[in-house]
């Protein structure tokens, strides 16, 4: 009814309008975010500044800062997730790959086992717990890990074992 009080053209200008005042706004938001959008590291900071109570903003940067090859901010990211989230099993998997890679071998089989004792089919998680063991020299562990990672469709885990488990 109340369109009818209007001609046409005013109701199709109007609408025009707030459309363009809707443009505008999107626009200047997008503006000012921007900055965040940058990288990953400002994005996931930015996050942080906003909930720096909750685990994901650490394990997210936590997970870059290792892609980069800065270990220690990313465990010291990783260490915040988990004291702020203990059941995620992303964050030890990713803490587990970082002690791994910084040869804490022991420290990496610790969390790569309590993903699985959550979540014993992660292939992924067996092969690395495997490849730990095998550093550390228990190769038992290593050659049990291997071939159950492989017998769940690991391929990786297949050439690995039958390289270093072979029996004679």
């Amino acid at each position: 009814e109340i369109l009818i009080l209007f001609p046409p053209r005013i109701v199709r200008l109007s609408l025009m309008g707030l459309v363009l005042i809707w443009i505008a706004f999107m626009s200047i938001l997008t503006r000012n975010r921007i900055e965040v959008w940058t990288n990953s590291n400002t994005l996931w900071s930015d996050y942080i500044n906003k909930f720096p109570s909750h685990y994901l903003g650490y394990l997210s940067r936590g997970s870059d800062f290792a892609k980069r090859g800065d270990y220690d901010l990313a465990m010291a990211d990783l260490n915040r997730a988990a004291k702020y989230d203990p059941f995620v099993p992303e964050v030890f998997e990713d803490r587990g790959n970082v002690f791994a890679i910084t040869k804490e071998y022991e420290k990496a089989i610790a969390d790569y086992s309590w993903v699985l004792k959550f979540n014993p089919h992660k292939p992924a998680i067996l092969f690395n717990r495997g490849i730990a063991k095998w550093l550390i020299d228990d190769r038992q562990g290593a050659c049990t890990d291997l071939k159950s990672s492989s017998e769940m469709g690991y391929s990786k885990a297949e050439e690995k074992h039958n390289s270093l488990c072979k029996t004679d």
